[in-house]
């Protein structure tokens, strides 16, 4: 199955979830601001994308944090500090049948499921 981790009422997370569902993939989706990602799939993420991809540096919460958050991010370990600031994820975040990718773009998702 594959699970979209996002936020409700993020306008990319929404057309994500519109793409799939006309093209009849089914998903299950999760919100980060209520379900919270464990540190070992964080871990994971990072690995697989980099931290330059998954993290939304132009994000509104991005702007709010204090500099030793951002250093942390950027030099240290993210996982505690995109625990407690879900919303710096970028999103979605798809997630399984051997794929992982974030962002929303139709033709990268064209691309990503013709493979299916």
């Amino acid at each position: 199955m594959l699970n979209v981790y996002g936020i409700a009422n993020c306008d990319s997370v929404s057309a994500a979830r519109r793409w799939l569902k006309e093209h009849g993939i089914a998903h299950e989706f999760h919100d980060l601001r209520k379900e919270h990602v464990d540190a070992q799939t964080l871990e994971q993420w990072l690995a697989a994308l980099g931290r330059e991809r998954l993290v939304n540096k132009s994000s509104a919460t991005w702007r709010t944090l204090e500099r030793s958050q951002r250093e942390q991010i950027e030099s240290g370990n993210p996982v505690p500090v995109l625990i407690a600031n879900p919303t710096l994820i970028k999103r979605p975040v798809l997630a399984g049948d051997g794929l992982l990718h974030c962002g929303f773009n139709p033709s990268d998702y064209e691309q990503l499921f013709s493979r299916s």
